[in-house]
């Protein structure tokens, strides 16, 4: 149950990217997508919606860099 304080607590500026999908996944592959630089550039700000939780961050970054 810890679990979903910690990732409540790393979404807290993200309310639109909860989702029950966020909670079955791995802490720290839920940090690895937050971190990721891409979401600074405004171009890829519309891809970060809770659905983002269906990829990896492996998956993700070569999406970004094609």
């Amino acid at each position: 149950m810890g679990d979903v304080s910690v990732i409540k607590d790393l979404l807290k500026d993200y309310p639109k990217l909860i989702c029950e999908r966020v909670f079955r996944r791995d802490i720290k592959e839920i940090k690895n997508i937050l971190r990721m630089e891409e979401w600074k550039e405004e171009k890829f700000q519309n891809l970060l919606t809770s659905t983002i939780w269906i990829s990896n961050y492996k998956d993700i970054i070569k999406k970004f860099h094609l």
